[in-house]
């Protein structure tokens, strides 16, 4: 079922999809999302730990396909409820909560513009090979017809 958030198509948060929570990735990248038909818009992507993640070394990246859309950051020793998003420039590391169960700001975009992403893949790499999971939520707007997004396997 196809459900908008905000007030209309052209405002608000858009459609959102959910990758239930699933392992890290074990020293590979995995797909989180795909996105097929056209161009859209990602308004918001957010990872919420569900399972705790060990200390260990695990430094982690978004990317599209793969071109990193976040630099690399450790996510180990995160607890359960710890939040990740993107930050307001593909450079910047991956934005994370400031404690378990903790409050962070919603992705900060320019102007509210979200970013545009062309047909393809939303990764996560993980460099090593720690316990935990990770659920994920984005929402969108499509920019083209019969453009989607639809969780990973």
């Amino acid at each position: 079922m196809t459900v908008y958030y905000g007030a209309d198509k052209a405002g608000g948060a858009g459609l959102r999809v959910e990758r239930l929570a699933a392992p890290l990735p074990q020293a590979t990248t995995e797909p989180l999302f795909h996105i097929s038909g056209g161009l859209v818009n990602v308004k918001l992507l957010v990872g919420e730990v569900t399972e705790a993640i060990p200390a260990g070394t695990n430094q982690s990246t978004l990317l599209h396909e793969t071109l990193p859309i976040t630099a690399a950051a450790s996510i180990s020793g995160y607890g359960l409820g710890r939040l990740l998003s993107l930050d307001t420039s593909f450079t910047d590391v991956l934005k994370t909560g400031a404690s378990p169960g903790g409050a962070m700001s919603a992705i900060a975009t320019p102007d509210g513009a979200g970013w545009l992403f062309a047909p393809g893949d939303i990764n996560l790499q993980c460099d090593g090979s720690l316990a935990g999971q990770i659920r994920w939520l984005l929402f969108y707007h499509p920019l083209d017809p019969g453009a989607h997004v639809v969780a990973a396997a």
